[in-house]
C-alpha cells in the first residue's frame, strides 16, 4: 500500500496528503504525518490548480482492460489505483481531463477522481471531499493527474482545453468577485452598527443629563419654596409678638384708672410666659425632605445636631445648623451653650441643616 492510501485510510482527506506529501518530499509516513498535525485542511470552495503531476502511462491493450460486458465509458487506469502519483514534480498549467464530474456537472480541470470499481464515475477535485456521500462508501477512487485516453471518444482539443482552462479561471474571478462583495457588506453593516450604537449612546448621555437638570433645577425649587415658607413663618411670628406686647403695654397703662377688682388680675395673666416641658423640632435636610423630634427645652443644640447625625437619610458629611429668618448658623462652641429655649425653638420650630 502506498504512503498517500495509508494516510487516507488514517482518515486524512487525499487533497491534503498529496499536498503534505509535496512539502516534506515523501520521506517517510512520520514526517507527513506531522505536516498534516501541524497544518489543518481547509477544504477549497474552488478548483484549485494542482502542484503536481504524473509521468504518463502507457494505457494497455484494449483486450486487457475493457469490461466483460463491453466498454460504456472511459478505461479505468490499472497503473495508478493507490491515488498517489508515481513521479511528482511542479507545473504552470492544470490538466485538462477528456471528462465532467458526476456530480456538479463541470469540466474536470486539475486532479481527476476516477472510481476504481464503476467503470464511468468521476469527482473534480472540489466535489471530492464529499465523496462518501456522492458516491458509494466502499468504493476507491484514484487520483489521476494526466488525462486517461477513452477510447469511446474523442480527446480534447486544444481550443476545448483552453475554453476549459477559461470557465475555470472565470469562475474563480467570480467567486473572489463574490467575496470581495461579501466583505464590504459585512464592513459596510459593522460601519453602520457603530455608528447606531454611538447615536444611541449619545442619545442615552442626553436623557441623564436632562433628567440630571430637572432633578436640580426641582431641588432649587423645593429650597425656594421652603425658604419662603420660612420667612413667611418667622414673620408671622414677630407680629403675633408684636400684638402681644402692644395688648400687654395697654393693659399696664389702663390698670390705674380702673377701680382694683379681680378683673385686672386676670388681665395680666397674659404677661406670665407658658412654661414648657417638651418642644417639637422639624428639621429640614439637604435634599428637601424633613425629620421631626421632640426635645427638651433646656436641650442644647448639641443634642439635636447628634440626633440628627444619627437619623439623617442625605448623607453623612459634616454639616450645621441654621436658621433661616434671621439667617444664622450654629456651631462649635454655639451647639454646646444655646439652648432650644435661646433659640426661640419652643414649643415648636423649624430649623434647618447646611454641609460644611
Amino acid at each position: 500500500m502506498s504512503m498517500q492510501s495509508q494516510l487516507e485510510v488514517m482518515g486524512f482527506e487525499g487533497p491534503h496528503v498529496r499536498q503534505a506529501i509535496a512539502a516534506t518530499g515523501g520521506t517517510n509516513v512520520e514526517t507527513v504525518m506531522d505536516w498534516l498535525i501541524a497544518h489543518p485542511y481547509e477544504p477549497s470552495t474552488t478548483p484549485v490548480a494542482p502542484t503536481i503531476t504524473t509521468t504518463p502511462v502507457t494505457q494497455p491493450p484494449p483486450s486487457t482492460t475493457a469490461n466483460a460486458g463491453g466498454d460504456t465509458g472511459d478505461h479505468m487506469d490499472t497503473s495508478t489505483t493507490d491515488n498517489t502519483p508515481a513521479d511528482v514534480s511542479t507545473t504552470d498549467t492544470p490538466t485538462v481531463h477528456n471528462a465532467l464530474c458526476d456530480h456538479c456537472k463541470e469540466q474536470i480541470v486539475g486532479i481527476r477522481y476516477k472510481c476504481a470499481i464503476c467503470s464511468d464515475f468521476d469527482l473534480c477535485e472540489a466535489c471530492y471531499p464529499n465523496r462518501l456521500v456522492y458516491h458509494d462508501p466502499d468504493h476507491l477512487l484514484d487520483a489521476h493527474t494526466t488525462d486517461i485516453p477513452v477510447t469511446s471518444r474523442p480527446p480534447l482539443t486544444e481550443e476545448e482545453k483552453a475554453q476549459a482552462l477559461k470557465r475555470l479561471e472565470t469562475r474563480r474571478v467570480e467567486l473572489k468577485k463574490k467575496k470581495e462583495e461579501e466583505e464590504k457588506a459585512r464592513d459596510r453593516e459593522r460601519e453602520l452598527q457603530r455608528r447606531r450604537s454611538g447615536q444611541e449612546a449619545q442619545e442615552a448621555q442626553k436623557k441623564w443629563s436632562d433628567a440630571q437638570a430637572k432633578r436640580t433645577a426641582d431641588l432649587a425649587r423645593k429650597e425656594k419654596e421652603a425658604d419662603k415658607k420660612a420667612r413667611e413663618a418667622a414673620k408671622a411670628k414677630i407680629a403675633r409678638d408684636k400684638a402681644e406686647r402692644e395688648a400687654r403695654l395697654k393693659a399696664t397703662n389702663a390698670a390705674p384708672a380702673t377701680t382694683p377688682t379681680a378683673a385686672p388680675v386676670a388681665a395680666a395673666a397674659p404677661a406670665v410666659q407658658k412654661e414648657y416641658d417638651t418642644c417639637m423640632v422639624q428639621i429640614r435636610l439637604t435634599n428637601g425632605s424633613t425629620l421631626t423630634h421632640e426635645f427638651r427645652p433646656t436641650d442644647k443644640l448639641r443634642a439635636v445636631h447628634q440626633w440628627v447625625a444619627s437619623n439623617r437619610t442625605d448623607g453623612d458629611g459634616a454639616f450645621v445648623l441654621a436658621t433661616t429668618y434671621p439667617r444664622k448658623d450654629y456651631s462649635g462652641q454655639a451647639l454646646d451653650s444655646t439652648t432650644l429655649k435661646d433659640a426661640d425653638l419652643v414649643p415648636r420650630g423649624a430649623i434647618m441643616i447646611r454641609n460644611l
